[in-house]
């Protein structure tokens, strides 16, 4: 992501998404990285550390029309549905992951938008650096 772009993190409530928003708010500032989730976060530093917004990455025209609103060149990055959970429950696990990086692909060719698929590599690679800073 360029500094003079804004980011959009689907899934920011979640295990991976709520690190990596943090992650990149420090990075690129609060304001330039939108978070978003079907769940309000609780965690105060994602819930106010910058902009949040409802939006449901199955539904591609509420996603299209966020990715529209939020900002005018926009990189987005999908989130996979995290290990633990997709074990306990693999069919929304696969719902989410195939069906929502579909979703998030089409919304991304209908508007100006790079979208980038955050791997577990670099969330090794983040919770190292934690750890190391602690």
């Amino acid at each position: 992501m360029e500094h003079d772009e804004a980011g959009l993190v689907t899934g920011a409530v979640g295990q991976i998404g709520s690190e990596l928003t943090l992650a990149l708010r420090e990075r690129y500032g609060g304001e330039a990285v939108v978070a978003s989730d079907v769940r309000m976060p609780t965690d105060v530093p994602l819930r106010d550390g910058g902009p949040f917004e409802f939006v449901d990455c199955m539904d591609p025209h509420h996603l299209t029309r966020v990715m529209q609103i939020t900002t005018s060149t926009p990189s987005t990055t999908w989130l996979p549905f995290s290990p633990p959970r997709a074990r306990q429950r693999p069919l929304q696990a696969w719902q989410l992951n195939v069906n929502g990086l579909v979703t998030c692909g089409a919304a991304c060719a209908r508007c100006p938008v790079r979208m980038a698929d955050w791997s577990w590599k670099e969330q090794r690679a983040l919770d190292c650096r934690a750890a190391s800073s602690t």
